[in-house]
């Protein structure tokens, strides 16, 4: 008889790994970020949200996966400094919001709704309370994307949110639905129930829209004021539009030649302005349709961050190289702003419009005032390369 034939043992079953992360604090260092800040926004509280009634906010989101509230209140109620000169004043931490477990890539202040709106390179999208003081809890977490959520856009009149990822897709949800799921468990995916979610959330009909098409990874979006139209930028050097409602493609924008980092709709939906790694800026007018109406060419690299005043007459630039400028959106004039000393990766505008704050690949912040920028656009402005001499601006530092 043939001996009996025995089956190969098994391999030894893998133990799962762990990963442990340490972060060493300096004396000094509490209340404040340890690595670079890559977004913020800023908000006016409204006097209904008992805890910060009347005061002004500061958010940030921080690659050491935090984010931040800072009480900004003294600042934005003050007078704008003359040009070179620094004023101090008190900045406070006054929440921190810890949930991610990789870098925050974007921060919006959806105040309408109450709700605070982060996106990871945990492939997740937060949903935080607005008006929390201590130790705040996300009330939901989305994973419907594969990859690092890299950018998000809020429209309060519409009640839309789209997030974009390196996973080429945007998704595009209603703030509502995602309160609703919030409340029932605090998880929502796409697939793989959370606690309490149904298994066919992202399509009973109140999952997300999902606009496909790009062919590379989305690092810039933009939605107008109405929440109909929704702008994204890609490695792809085209900018695309979309249907906010449908996620169904409209138009897409050629004119650039490399990445195109950053994007600005008007609240009509009317003209958008764009940043690019190419080292431009570019207006377009979407009513021509998508005619580039002008295109600055005053980085001396990347452009990766644009701010624009709520009257669409003066958009500020920023970029790899660290220099900031104000640009004329009436007559093109271009003046040099300031200059920071790491790249800078984000802009906001203050509420009352005399301070930009700038957040860079460092963990400090900087407020940037504004006093003559105006005047000097009025006056045509001035080529950035004569203007290297003159003496920078002070920034309000914390």
């Amino acid at each position: 008889r043939r001996p009996r034939a025995h089956p190969p043992p098994r391999p030894p079953r893998m133990q799962p790994k762990v990963s442990v992360a340490y972060t060493l604090t300096q004396p000094g260092d509490e209340g404040r970020h340890k690595f670079g800040i890559n977004a913020l926004d800023v908000c006016r509280n409204p006097a209904p949200q008992a805890a910060w009634a009347g005061s002004t906010s500061l958010f940030t989101a921080g690659r050491d996966s935090k984010l931040r509230r800072w009480d900004v209140s003294a600042l934005d109620g003050a007078a704008a400094g003359r040009r070179g000169t620094s004023a101090a004043h008190p900045l406070t931490c006054v929440a921190t919001y810890e949930d991610h477990s990789d870098w925050v890539n974007d921060v919006v202040v959806a105040s309408q709704h109450g709700l605070l709106l982060s996106a990871s390179s945990d492939h997740t999208l937060k949903l935080w309370p607005l008006d929390a003081r201590e130790d705040p809890a996300p009330r939901t977490t989305v994973r419907t994307h594969t990859d690092y959520v890299k950018r998000l856009c809020y429209s309060a009149a519409s009640g839309l949110v789209a997030s974009a990822s390196l996973d080429k897709m945007i998704h595009i949800f209603n703030i509502d639905s995602l309160r609703v799921h919030a409340s029932t468990g605090g998880d929502a995916s796409g697939g793989g129930a959370g606690p309490g979610v149904s298994d066919d959330w992202s399509s009973d009909g109140s999952g997300p829209a999902v606009a496909a098409g790009h062919q590379d990874s989305v690092y810039a979006l933009a939605m107008n004021e109405a929440g109909s139209l929704i702008a994204s930028g890609s490695v792809e050097p085209e900018i695309r539009l979309w249907d906010a409602r449908t996620g169904r493609k409209q138009m897409k924008l050629p004119g650039h030649s490399d990445v195109v980092r950053a994007l600005r709709l008007d609240a009509e939906g009317r003209m958008l302005v764009s940043a690019s790694s190419d080292r431009t800026v570019r207006l377009w007018d979407l009513a021509s349709p998508g005619r580039c109406m002008h295109a600055w060419r005053v980085h001396r690299d990347a452009a990766w961050a644009l701010e624009v005043d709520a009257a669409w007459r003066t958009l500020y630039s920023a970029g790899r190289d660290g220099r900031m400028y104000a640009h004329s959106l009436v007559d093109w004039s271009t003046v040099v702003l300031a200059r920071e000393a790491a790249p800078v990766v984000g802009l906001r505008l203050g509420t009352r419009g005399t301070h930009l704050w700038a957040a860079t690949t460092r963990s400090d912040l900087r407020a940037w005032t504004l006093e003559g920028v105006a005047a000097a656009l009025e006056a045509g402005g001035n080529h950035p390369s004569a203007a290297e001499e003159e003496t920078p601006r002070t920034p309000r530092e914390f």
